[in-house]
């Protein structure tokens, strides 16, 4: 079992991305991420070695609630070669902070890059490359939430795509 921490999305900017990402499966190679399954990681610590730890780490981080923009697309690892298509998350200083401050729990060093992966592609024909690139245009607006809380996630792979399952949840302290 892998562990993640996370920011879930709300259901209505989900539903948002879901009526633009229907679009994208009509593209052959192209395997759409569930509006489900959404979520902003904010570090993902991989194979489960003591989760109480993980739990009681976690604790520790404190925080105040604050807005998540999303806005913009890309890809990964660039457009020239397209294996993952995302929606942008602005980073703001309060992103980065709760951020560093569970990366620093674990002492993980990776630059962080806030998106949201809506795709991920196996092999384009150069038509069906500039069709993913005109639907992930469709994201014009920004959409935006509030992030009061982070959870702790487990992911198991299946055959039909990863399962998360809520741990434990952080609520923002009300300083």
């Amino acid at each position: 079992m892998r562990l993640f921490v996370a920011i879930e999305i709300p259901k209505d900017i989900k539903d948002k991305i879901q009526r633009i990402t229907e679009k994208l499966k009509s593209i052959e190679g192209v395997k759409v991420s569930s509006p489900f399954a959404m979520h902003l990681t904010l570090l993902f610590l991989g194979d489960d070695k003591n989760k109480k730890d993980t739990i009681s780490k976690l604790k520790s981080v404190s925080f105040k609630k604050f807005k998540v923009t999303i806005e913009g697309t890309g890809f990964f690892p660039s457009e020239k070669k397209i294996n993952v298509a995302w929606l942008g998350i602005r980073k703001t200083e309060q992103l980065v902070h709760l951020q560093g401050e569970i990366a620093r729990l674990f002492l993980d060093e990776k630059k962080y890059k806030p998106h949201l992966t809506i795709a991920r592609i196996r092999k384009l024909i150069p038509k069906d490359k500039k069709k993913l690139i005109e639907i992930m245009g469709l994201f014009r607006e920004p959409m935006e939430f509030t992030a009061d809380k982070f959870k702790l996630f487990s992911s198991e792979l299946t055959p039909l795509g990863p399962i998360h399952e809520a741990i434990e949840t952080y609520p923002a302290t009300n300083l």
